[in-house]
């Protein structure tokens, strides 16, 4: 199931990374850490929407909020949920099944490699997902948010680097 991608894109950002590094090779660094902060404004709203419950046992098992992580790039700030130790991150902000702890490796990637889904392929027992949404719905809340702390910190590299800028 493809899901749409949020995003919050930034009109002339490329232009303004290019124009950074004829300044200084430190300021596309800089802009790097901007992305990312915008994009920790999202993910802690995350962590604070994301469900807890019997999935988040001991174990093997990483609860949800903990798997969401913040990417920093100089071209964008991405926020990540979901990996090995916590299968059930994607799934259970879209809903759907996912291999029961103890199904066979191999069994699970024969099923991926084929795009199939695991109910039932080759004997995989599966967990039903309720779709629980915890990632899109802080993005719509706190998009203003992250784009107020974005302009802020982008127009502190341009003024430093170009003197005095007008941010829109």
């Amino acid at each position: 199931m493809a899901a749409a991608a949020r995003t919050i894109e930034v009109v002339g950002l490329r232009d303004l990374r290019r124009e950074l590094r004829r300044v200084s090779t430190e300021f596309p660094k800089e802009l790097a850490i901007a992305n990312q902060k915008a994009a920790e404004v999202v993910a802690k709203e995350a962590r604070l929407r994301a469900p807890e419950g019997r999935h988040e046992g001991g174990g093997l098992v990483v609860p949800i909020k903990s798997s969401i992580t913040v990417g920093r790039q100089q071209s964008r700030g991405v926020v990540s949920i979901g990996g090995a130790r916590t299968p059930h991150g994607v799934v259970t902000e879209f809903g759907g099944t996912i291999p029961r702890m103890g199904s066979h490796r191999g069994q699970v990637k024969e099923a991926q490699a084929k795009h199939r889904g695991f109910r039932r392929y080759g004997g995989i027992s599966v967990t039903h997902v309720r779709k629980q949404a915890y990632l899109i719905p802080a993005l719509d809340a706190k998009r203003d948010e992250a784009v107020e702390v974005y302009n802020e910190l982008v127009g502190d590299i341009m003024r430093r680097a170009f003197g005095t800028v007008a941010v829109a």
